[in-house]
């Protein structure tokens, strides 16, 4: 993995927005013995989103909010100063993104591929995807992050088709946008205190994707699954490419729920039921009950997700390997019987599926980690961002 060379001693903040918890990172560079510069973690902070009644994006974007501001304030006591860089990282359904392909047939499959047929696709492709928003989210979309697209030429990949000849060009887009008016009433609480701060906004798939693609080979295909409190999602990369995030309405606050339900407990008094339950200090009898109600919303989870994986199968992706990340205390939980769970053909069940922690990209940081496991991985890529060169 390369690095931009920074200044050192500026502070930097990263920011990740979920639908369970808004996680913060105060960050800085520190001059080091090594060329490439590091961030230094100082603090990572949390504050817990009240999802009790579920899913509503008026109540959730408020929360969400209200989390941000807990989380920078928090890091100001910590640095004095305010953070001169902040990364925000969206989980959905605080971002929408779509891809589509753009093809052409050429009419002189001899002649040489030139940068304004790239140019000229690439800019169809970006029309057709604000086209399509627009006309179901309206005026109110703000576009964020454009992921690096794929070109083929006559069906298969070139890194750098300039030069070459050809039948036919493909190229594939993909846009993050999010909602105007969300993403102001952050930036103006962000710039409130210090008003040059650089706030760069991007999702939390395409952090984690950045960061995997310098650690693991995503050439052959691989399947990163983020799951959340209220969403999972699940993210097809190929070809060092991000091919598709599919967002599923599942997550652990499912589970939180039901226990809250079945037991009579308030949201706060079944997290934390679960997490005893989870360390094995429940009494037998009460173990016994909670297992029923977990191993039920986990299945249907797995169900949930071995739909979309299905799709993915069907279009032709085989990854080589499934990579799951938050999950919370019952991430081990999801990983067991997955590939049972959801793949279908002998050779989809040799997949291998682990689970990534943020000390896979310990070597990046200048000090040991404060994060504290897979629920902090997409907090930890967020972290890394400022320091990555462009893809």
């Amino acid at each position: 993995m390369q690095f931009w060379q920074r200044q050192p001693a500026r502070f930097g903040l990263a920011l990740d927005i979920g639908t369970s918890s808004v996680s913060g990172a105060l960050f800085s560079f520190h001059k080091s013995h090594t060329a490439s510069p590091r961030p230094y973690v100082h603090e990572v902070y949390r504050s817990l989103l009240d999802t009790s009644a579920g899913i509503d994006a008026h109540m959730l974007s408020r929360h969400a909010i209200r989390g941000v501001r807990e989380v920078y304030e928090k890091s100001l006591k910590k640095s004095k100063v305010p953070p001169e860089e902040i990364i925000v990282g969206l989980s959905a359904p605080f971002y929408i993104s779509k891809s589509v392909r753009i093809s052409k047939p050429r009419k002189d499959p001899d002649s040489l591929i030139t940068q304004q047929e790239i140019e000229d696709l690439t800019m169809r492709a970006e029309a057709d995807i604000r086209k399509s928003l627009d006309v179901h989210m309206g005026n109110d979309l703000e576009f964020f992050t454009k992921s690096p697209g794929k070109i083929l030429v006559n069906g298969y990949r070139m890194l750098d088709p300039i030069g070459k000849n050809g039948q036919t060009i493909e190229v594939v887009t993909r846009l993050e946008a999010n909602m105007r008016s969300f993403r102001e009433k952050i930036e103006e609480f962000l710039r409130g205190h210090r008003r040059e701060t650089r706030c760069t906004f991007t999702s939390i798939p395409t952090a984690t994707f950045r960061v995997l693609n310098g650690i693991m080979d995503t050439e052959a295909g691989m399947v990163f699954v983020d799951i959340g409190g209220e969403i999972t999602e699940v993210s097809a990369i190929q070809d060092r490419a991000l091919e598709s995030v599919v967002s599923i309405p599942t997550g652990s606050g499912a589970i939180i729920r039901k226990i809250a339900e079945s037991f009579h407990l308030s949201f706060h008094d079944a997290l934390f039921t679960l997490r005893r339950y989870t360390e094995n200090t429940l009494e037998d009898a009460l173990t016994r009950r909670i297992e029923v109600v977990v191993e039920s919303a986990v299945s249907s989870w797995r169900l949930a997700v071995s739909r979309e994986l299905e799709q993915l199968f069907r279009g032709g992706f085989s990854p080589e390997h499934i990579v799951l990340s938050g999950g919370g205390s019952l991430l081990l939980k999801y990983k067991r019987g997955f590939p049972q769970g959801v793949f279908r053909t002998p050779a989809q069940r040799d997949i291998p599926v682990s689970v990534i922690q943020p000390h896979a990209i310990q070597e990046f940081f200048e000090n040991p980690s404060y994060f504290m496991g897979p629920e902090d991985f997409g907090l930890a890529c967020l972290t890394l961002l400022p320091f990555l060169k462009e893809d």
